[in-house]
């Protein structure tokens, strides 16, 4: 009997090693994509690396830096041939931070997460700038063999914040120095912050004592409502920025005068109010001093006023009383005498006729005279009727025409009104006469609304600005005190050549 033999045969051999060539063919593919996938994924990564404005890098266990992103090559002035040939990144960190450096790679090697950290970088020249980091480990095979992290350049950043507290220092220094006071409240009216000019208006012994009080602490209690609602409408809501004047106390109770003006802030997301304000107490005491004066001068000016026309209309009467009627008595004594001459005495006759002349232009004048003192139909029948009077006689006098526009007939004022009124007319016609070089005047008098306006227009040469305000204008300064006392109105205009418009309005 044959024996069996049990190794293949070569037909079972030679299809065995096409099956392992073919396999290791697969598998030599395989690793070949995977090699390309991985290539590809690193040039995608790289790539993605060198677009980003920050530094991007790469470092293993020992501190040698495995990669760096173009823009960290541009910053630190390094080449990538400088990276490949192998650079530490502890050369790169000044000596300072080297220590806390590498005890902050070690702590995240060990899977503890640090928050961003700030260093000081040294470029390839030796200059120095911030950075701000981050990073995180590389694993494999689960065990951490390097980091990557990005870091920012903080050069900007640290220069603006220098900026800042520069200009904080300065807005500081400019609080505490300036010689106003200046306060921070919040919406509560708590007081934030405030200089030392503050606690020195208000006699406190620091600004420490300031700060733990309300502001209405140092708010007179009748003026607090008020303060309240310039505060909370004109600053926190509109504002405004518009100076108010208050009554304030002082610590030892006395009374001052502040003139403040706040505006909103926001800080740190807070809306407050900073207010600058002053002690103008002294000035609020003048004022009020020649507020005093001048209320006295009106009543002395009114007083003075009221005893002219007083005596204006006694003497109008006087004359009226005593010269008119022996004028009058004179003129029919002439007529009596003339009757009882002879036809041969023309030579008496002529001069009785000369006599009687004289004695009707003298009674013309003493009737003028009296209706400039005081005209009598001012009195009898008001201020339109004596308008149209003294148009009359005024036109008739000057040869300046007269327009008049009176649309209330049958009005009747406050006999102290119409009289005030009716000078002011009479001085405006005497400027017309003696200084506008008009040949027409306008008058107009109307009432509507409760607001009586009297207006005087005329067409000559035009009052200049420097002469409406001139303090020696006597004539218009009366003009606005006769119309001040009844809390009136006074718009005098002037245009060259075209004349001069004074306008007059009174709530009747």
């Amino acid at each position: 009997m044959r024996s069996s033999d049990s190794s293949p045969s070569p037909d079972i051999k030679k299809a065995r090693a096409k099956g392992h060539s073919n396999t290791l063919e697969a598998l030599a593919t395989k690793c070949k994509q995977l090699e390309e996938a991985l290539r590809e994924s690193e040039q995608k990564y790289y790539h993605l690396a060198d677009s980003l404005p920050q530094i991007v890098f790469e470092i293993d266990k020992q501190g040698k830096i495995v990669f760096l992103n173009r823009y960290g090559l541009q910053l630190t002035g390094l080449s990538a041939e400088e990276i490949e040939n192998g650079l530490n990144v502890f050369q790169f960190i000044v000596s300072q931070d080297r220590d806390r450096t590498k005890e902050n790679i070690s702590r995240i090697l060990n899977s503890e997460k640090i928050a961003w950290q700030e260093y000081v970088a040294v470029r390839k020249d030796g200059s120095t700038f911030p950075v701000a980091a981050f990073s995180t480990p590389i694993y494999l095979n689960q065990k951490a063999i390097g980091l990557i992290g990005i870091a920012i350049d903080m050069t900007e950043r640290k220069r603006v914040e220098e900026v800042l507290k520069q200009s904080e220092e300065k807005y500081r220094a400019l609080f505490e120095q300036k010689l106003d006071g200046v306060i921070v409240i919040d919406q509560q009216m708590r007081l934030v912050m405030a200089n030392v000019a503050v606690a020195e208006i208000f006699g406190a012994d620091s600004v420490e004592e300031l700060l733990t009080l309300n502001i209405f602490d140092y708010i007179a209690p009748e003026e607090r409502q008020r303060t309240l609602e310039i505060i909370t409408k004109d600053m926190f809501e509109k504002n405004l920025r518009q100076t108010n004047e208050f009554r304030c106390m002082k610590k030892s109770g006395e009374e001052i005068w502040v003139s403040a003006v706040g505006s909103r802030i926001e800080d740190q997301g807070q809306v407050m109010g900073l207010v600058s304000f002053r002690d103008i107490t002294a000035q609020k005491q003048s004022e009020l001093e020649l507020e005093k004066s001048q209320r006295e001068l009106r009543n002395l000016s009114e007083h003075l006023q009221s005893v002219r026309e007083e005596e204006r209309t006694s003497i109008a009467q006087e004359i009226h009383d005593d010269c008119g009627q022996s004028l009058t008595a004179l003129k029919m004594d002439i007529s009596w005498l003339r009757r009882r001459l002879r036809k041969d005495q023309q030579t008496l006759i002529d001069k009785l006729d000369i006599m009687s002349g004289l004695a009707d232009s003298t009674i013309l004048s003493v009737k003028r005279i009296m209706s400039q003192l005081r005209p009598r139909v001012l009195d009898d029948f008001g201020l339109v009727a004596a308008i149209e009077w003294m148009a009359q006689e005024f036109q008739g006098r000057t040869a300046i025409r007269c327009g008049l526009n009176l649309t209330s007939d049958n009005l009747r004022l406050d006999k102290q009104m119409e009289t005030s009124l009716f000078r002011v007319l009479q001085e405006a016609l005497t400027n017309v006469s003696r200084h506008a070089a008009a040949d027409e005047v306008a008058i107009s008098l109307t009432q509507q609304d409760g607001e009586l306006t009297l207006e005087i227009a005329d067409n000559g040469r035009g009052i200049t600005s420097e002469q409406i305000s001139s303090p020696e204008s006597f004539g218009l300064i009366g003009i606005r005190e006769r119309i001040r006392r009844f809390g009136g109105k006074v718009a005098i205009r002037g245009v060259a050549g075209k004349g001069t418009t004074i306008g007059i309005t009174i709530r009747t």
